[in-house]
């Protein structure tokens, strides 16, 4: 009688928690659902106008690359979201979606003799450290390396971004980039969006993202006026 009021006991406990578990996962499914839709919401709302500064800013960036560089043989601009996560200590609490507009020039060079890039300064006429996108200097070999951060050079120039997920806005990116030894790239980035996503509902005690790409949507790019 005993064992048997025992084995009801585990059994209530063992059905409330795993009862507990499951309304938590509706409950937290359904809230990773709206913020799917929110984040994609998101993007939809503040593309256009991110759009124009990131005009903006990529011509920023050409006024102080082409007088030393000459102006570019490739260039471009590309969304490129990414999941990140708010940390509390060690702990982390929240997954987040963040959106950038990605703007790319890429100049020809002559020759270099190191085996990585380098990070030159950009300066103005006045000797002075002028406007300073992230520009990068090196060997072609370099920029086609699997994994260029090795060697100091960034990501995605001859393929997309490795990490997150990208689409194409404007312009295009070279499949090779064997027509020349050396290479400048210069690049700004311009903020879109960021949105809160939450954690896994079905993941516990820790929180995991709750999913497993950025949500890009399906609306549409349209060309900024006067873009080249």
């Amino acid at each position: 009688m005993l064992l048997r009021g025992c084995a009801f006991v585990i059994l209530t406990i063992v059905l409330l928690v795993a009862g507990s578990y499951v309304a938590r996962g509706v409950v937290g499914a359904a809230k990773v659902s709206q913020a799917r839709h929110r984040a994609a919401a998101d993007l939809a709302e503040s593309i256009p106008s991110a759009q124009r500064q990131a005009t903006r800013d990529r011509d920023r960036m050409r006024e102080a690359l082409v007088p030393r560089w000459g102006r570019a043989s490739y260039s471009w601009q590309e969304l490129v979201c990414e999941l990140d996560h708010e940390d509390s200590g060690w702990i982390v609490e929240n997954y987040t979606q963040e959106c950038r507009i990605r703007s790319v020039e890429l100049m020809a060079f002559a020759k270099v003799s190191r085996p990585d890039c380098e990070r030159p300064p950009v300066l103005g006429p006045s000797g002075e450290q002028a406007y300073q996108p992230e520009v990068f200097l090196g060997p072609t070999r370099a920029f086609h390396d699997e994994h260029p951060f090795r060697s100091g050079c960034p990501d995605g120039i001859v393929k997309e971004p490795k990490y997150g997920a990208s689409r194409l806005l404007e312009g295009h990116r070279p499949t090779s980039l064997d027509e020349s030894p050396a290479w400048v790239v210069g690049i700004v980035y311009t903020d879109v969006s960021r949105t809160s996503l939450g954690c896994d509902p079905w993941a516990v005690p820790f929180c995991t993202a709750p999913v497993d790409e950025p949500i890009l949507g399906t609306w549409t790019a349209k060309q900024p006026s006067g873009s080249s």
